[in-house]
């Protein structure tokens, strides 16, 4: 669904109004990603205790291949994209000003 949402905003006919609801609907979206991911991070912090490996590095390793290791990395790529899709809606919406 956000890939969706993602490419569609890139669509360059769309309308003002229709730029200014997916504005709304990313912002909604970024902070539902920012507290997945807060809850992801708490449960590698435990992951860390819970599966002690010879090093940090081969537990963070261990973790990233868990499903929800693989959740936070998504949600990671998510967080640092969807700033970027709204300073380019925004920008947009100011050209149609």
């Amino acid at each position: 669904m956000l890939r969706d949402l993602l490419t569609a905003v890139k669509d360059k006919k769309l309308s003002k109004e229709q730029i200014e609801d997916y504005y709304g609907d990313l912002t909604h979206i970024y902070s539902e990603v920012c507290m997945q991911l807060a809850d992801l991070k708490k449960k590698e912090a435990f992951y860390f205790i819970d599966h002690k490996q010879d090093s940090d590095v081969a537990t963070k390793r261990a973790w990233r291949v868990t499903q929800d290791g693989q959740r936070m990395i998504e949600l990671e790529m998510y967080k640092n994209v969807i700033p970027r899709e709204l300073a380019s809606l925004k920008n947009r919406i100011y050209s149609l000003l």
